[in-house]
């Protein structure tokens, strides 16, 4: 009698302590379904038992966050769980920040735990010494780096000077995504992966004519000829912004490629629109030519799959697609020339916490939380191990290719916010080029006389940038 009164009590106890949790929001309910009915391992006397942080002693680790992160939601309360004596506090960072100094000001004020970072600041920051190496900490315990991406690794590390400073649970690239109903309506053979521009552009072409678009954009113009051009190593400056190449016959061709194919409307491509209000999701899926079957492909971002998913699985759309890889070089066909690698998780260096902040990059980077996020929506794993059979199928062509680690830094450098020279003179290539484009496309210009304007126009930026 007096056991099952002690087990009852310990239970009501275990009961309660949950709902308090759940009360406070600490809880998701796989986590409470694994505390009160899962495997011993998981209950709330083995989680505490096995926490690696008690010998720590209660601490808080400040997290570097935007205003509306969902860290808390995502990673932050399974963490707590796992280790109660550690709380997390969000240290948001002001929206007005816009350059790297500005950010490393407010850094140097706030001093998180764990910076949340771009690839540029991850990179900038690695540099400057001001975050903890990771090897050393990864071979200590052991971490299995097979079982990440080994392209997105490459690329922190390639950032960080050959070693490895941060890590990043996703990543985004770019594909092709195929209506196959029209494809087949109009008898024309489906795109493959590793197609070439002058392949995927002669496929758009031959729906000239059928009332259907064969390519949609949802950018600029002058975004589908900077594309061809990165795709087939044509640039219109130099790195460091000295040497102008625009007028060329290389970007001669791409220009009329492009010009040609909007104004016999195989090619769509727009500037994408500002919005005022909210638009439900319908009203997404309404004004959207590839999902309303207008449109044979369409020349978008990985997470454009959530959209499709959502069209499908919530609105009822009835829509056979696919995706094939974004198309390459034919002398580099494994080379991706879109890359985006997702928000780097990195210690800081002058953390006073740096066993509890690898824990919780570690933590943040493990199986269980990349099942979690492939739960969660269509994303592309740095685990891609976590990934359903079923969506790594679906998933594969945005894992084929790899991306030019100095490449992919270079763009960054050159189109997140930078001040140097070619910075400045990209912001002249999409404002004044674009405008240009589309005089070309009205017949108000040759291709000859835009490229030669353009030219002009980034030979005069100065040295260290600034307004024209």
């Amino acid at each position: 009698m007096k056991k099952t009164k002690t087990k009852l009590a310990v239970r009501t106890a275990l009961v309660l302590l949950c709902v308090l949790i759940a009360g406070s929001g600490w809880l998701y309910r796989e986590d409470l379904n694994e505390m009160l009915f899962g495997k011993p391992s998981t209950t709330i006397a083995a989680v505490i038992e096995k926490d690696l942080l008690a010998e720590e002693g209660e601490l808080t680790l400040r997290v570097q966050a935007s205003q509306y992160s969902s860290f808390m939601n995502t990673f932050g309360k399974a963490f707590i769980i796992r280790h109660p004596s550690v709380r997390i506090e969000l240290v948001n960072e002001p929206s007005q920040l816009q350059t790297l100094e500005e950010f490393e000001q407010w850094a140097e004020k706030e001093q998180p735990d764990i910076y949340t970072l771009p690839l540029h600041y991850y990179a900038e920051l690695a540099t400057e010494g001001k975050l903890q190496p990771l090897d050393a900490w990864i071979k200590s315990d052991d971490l299995d780096m097979a079982a990440f991406h080994e392209p997105v690794i490459d690329l922190l590390r390639e950032a960080g000077g050959g070693q490895l400073y941060g890590l990043s649970p996703d990543f985004a690239t770019f594909g092709v995504y195929i209506n196959k109903a029209l494809f087949e309506q109009h008898g024309i053979p489906l795109p493959t992966d590793g197609m070439t521009w002058e392949e995927l552009l002669h496929i758009a072409a031959r729906f000239d004519g059928t009332g259907v678009t064969g390519l949609r954009l949802h950018d600029s113009p002058i975004k589908l000829a900077q594309y061809i051009g990165q795709t087939n190593g044509v640039q219109a400056v130099s790195s460091d912004g000295s040497a102008v190449t625009m007028d060329t016959p290389a970007w001669e061709d791409i220009w009329s490629q492009v010009a040609t194919g909007i104004q016999q409307g195989w090619i769509q491509s727009e500037a994408s629109q500002s919005w005022t209000g909210t638009r439900s999701m319908k009203q997404m899926m309404e004004g959207d030519p590839f999902a309303m079957g207008e449109a044979a492909m369409r020349l978008e971002a990985s997470y454009y799959m959530n959209s499709l998913s959502h069209y499908t699985n919530i609105e009822g759309l009835e829509l056979d697609w696919m995706v094939v890889t974004e198309p390459v070089n034919a002398n580099e066909p494994n080379r991706a020339t879109h890359y985006y690698g997702g928000t780097v998780y990195a210690v800081n260096a002058a953390s006073p916490h740096h066993k509890a902040a690898w824990e919780l990059v570690k933590f943040i980077h493990s199986e269980a939380m990349a099942e979690k996020l492939e739960r969660t929506g269509n994303t592309l794993l740095v685990r891609k191990g976590a990934l359903s059979s079923a969506t790594a199928a679906e998933l594969a062509p945005f894992y084929k290719l790899e991306p030019d680690p100095v490449a992919v830094l270079e763009e960054y450098r050159m189109t997140m916010g930078g001040t140097s020279r070619a910075a400045a003179q990209n912001n002249i290539f999409q404002q004044k080029g674009d405008a240009l484009l589309q005089a070309v496309i009205q017949e108000e210009m040759t291709v000859q006389a835009a490229l030669q304007q353009l030219q002009t126009e980034l030979e005069a930026v100065p040295a260290q940038g600034g307004e024209q």
